[in-house]
């Protein structure tokens, strides 16, 4: 005998609209800004291994833009431009590769010698070691002002040396420092006009490892924050993760 039942499904349908319109978004929107978190670290721990890091200044600039329900894009990107100087954001040519050329009405870059990264170590080169620095101090008689206006001694390492430029055979110039009583000049900064930098820093392929390692967790994990809850309750519609 044939029969009809009647089911009312439009709190069902209602429940199933807010998902859909609602908390879907959102589980998408923390699961991308979650990998963007994750990418961001991964960047930051590998750059000691690359670079000599005088602080954590270049680490902090590994930035990201969180995604939103209405934008659902996450982005990581480096900001390591100087806003006082204007020279620009570093970190893309060491990715990429590409010239570098003076800035701030300069004419040369300094390169560090083998003797001067011999002399810190293979270490971060402090301040006193830079090259404004080292020709200030030869122009002022063993002294120099610091950028806050206060006149600082030389590190004991090279106090009472000679700065001077010399222009080398091929045309360029070089900072070099002579130590008292002596006539051998030691090589401190090579000053060249361009500068050829080899891509060493892979963001890009660290930030595509990270995403295809922790996307589908960071999203299970954002769905249960959304889709995990009473959402569903009394709709008769299941979502196993």
């Amino acid at each position: 005998m044939p029969f009809k039942v009647k089911v009312d499904i439009s709190d069902a349908r209602q429940k199933m609209k807010d998902l859909q319109e609602n908390q879907l978004p959102w589980t998408i929107a923390r699961s991308l800004t979650m990998t963007a978190q994750s990418a961001q670290g991964a960047v930051r721990k590998q750059l000691p291994s690359i670079f000599r890091l005088r602080n954590t200044w270049t680490s902090m600039n590994i930035r990201i833009t969180a995604a939103e329900k209405k934008n659902l894009v996450a982005e990581i990107y480096t900001d390591t431009s100087n806003r006082q100087t204007g020279a620009p954001d570093y970190l893309p040519r060491q990715d990429y590769g590409g010239e570098k050329f003076p800035i701030a009405g300069k004419q040369h870059i300094a390169v560090p010698t083998k003797f001067l990264q011999a002399l810190v170590s293979n270490g971060p080169i402090p301040e006193g070691l830079r090259p404004r620095v080292l020709m200030k101090y030869a122009d002022q008689a063993g002294t120099f002002t610091s950028r806050r206006g206060k006149i600082k001694a030389m590190p004991a390492l090279i106090r009472g040396m000679e700065f001077f430029l010399q222009r080398l055979k091929g045309g360029d110039y070089a900072i070099f420092g002579r130590r008292p009583n002596t006539r051998q000049p030691l090589p401190f900064y090579l000053l060249i006009p361009e500068a050829r930098i080899k891509a060493r820093f892979p963001m890009e392929q660290l930030v595509e490892a990270e995403v295809q390692r922790v996307y589908e967790e960071n999203f299970r994990k954002a769905a249960i924050e959304t889709m995990g809850s009473d959402l569903l309750r009394g709709t008769g519609i299941y979502i196993r993760f």
